[in-house]
């Protein structure tokens, strides 16, 4: 991680962390009429969320950029990551500005 945060070309200003719990989705899978993949292991997806949360730690960390950490399971969740990522833009042009 460190030296991908050393490239300059590869730090975003903003880093959007999408979350969906490891229960809903095993709940999804579970009614998706084809076979799982291994990632897709009940114990597996739980240790999988668990390292993008620590690789998002670490991001913001090392480089001192935000990470914004947000839930989508519904359409609401989606339209609240929308506003929240364009709010962000809106605060760095007004930064810029």
């Amino acid at each position: 991680m460190r030296s991908l945060a050393e490239v300059r070309p590869a730090q975003a200003n903003l880093t959007v962390l999408v979350t969906t719990g490891p229960d809903l989705c095993q709940a999804r899978l579970a009614r998706r009429p084809t076979a799982r993949r291994f990632v897709e292991d009940p114990a597996t997806a739980v240790r999988l969320a668990g390292l993008y949360e620590q690789a998002a730690t670490a991001w913001t960390d090392i480089t001192g950029l935000p990470v914004l950490r947000h839930p989508c399971a519904t359409e609401t969740d989606l339209d609240l990551l929308a506003a929240a990522c364009l709010e962000r833009l809106r605060e760095a042009a007004r930064t810029a500005a």
